[in-house]
């Protein structure tokens, strides 16, 4: 986590306009973990009023949310997501946009990588997604122990830096 916190500081340290977007099923298990994470940050984030950070819900149809995104003009967007990376379940890695088109993400209606290339046609800023490798989608299962213990340290990790 140490290395994670590293990176994550020096990414977002001059950002201007943070955006951190949730994605994910509440409803498939660790695919909610991407939502749970921006839930868990609006809380901890919550009576801030630092106007350069922006935390929306996207769940499986982010697509949604591009006019509010656009309209906020960030100069950085963190995608929060449960993604399958081949490691073991709870892991979290920095993923960068370049690279959203090789990984399997759960349950979106449209792939993050062309979510992304859509919004940098009119946006210029740095796009990465902080990933939390699942343990199980299954319909109507909790978080696995490890992906929750994950969504904990990293909504008081970016609370911190934030």
């Amino acid at each position: 986590m140490r290395n994670l916190r590293e990176r994550l500081q020096k990414r977002l340290d001059k950002a201007g306009r943070i955006l951190l977007l949730g994605v994910g099923s509440e409803l498939r298990g660790d695919d909610a973990a991407g939502m749970i994470l921006a839930q868990n940050l609006k809380t901890r984030l919550r009576g801030r009023k630092d106007r350069r950070i922006r935390i929306l819900l996207g769940g499986t149809a982010p697509e949604n949310l591009t006019g509010q995104i656009k309209r906020f003009k960030p100069s950085h967007l963190v995608i929060l997501d449960a993604a399958d990376m081949g490691k073991s379940p709870g892991e979290t890695a920095i993923i960068e946009k370049e690279d959203l088109d090789g990984l399997s993400f759960g349950t979106h209606v449209l792939s993050l990588g062309i979510l992304v290339n859509y919004l940098l046609e009119t946006l210029k800023m740095d796009v990465f997604l902080l990933g939390i490798q699942p343990e199980s989608l299954e319909i109507n299962h909790p978080l696995s122990p490890e992906v929750a213990a994950s969504v904990n340290k990293l909504s008081a990790l970016l609370a911190e830096i934030l």
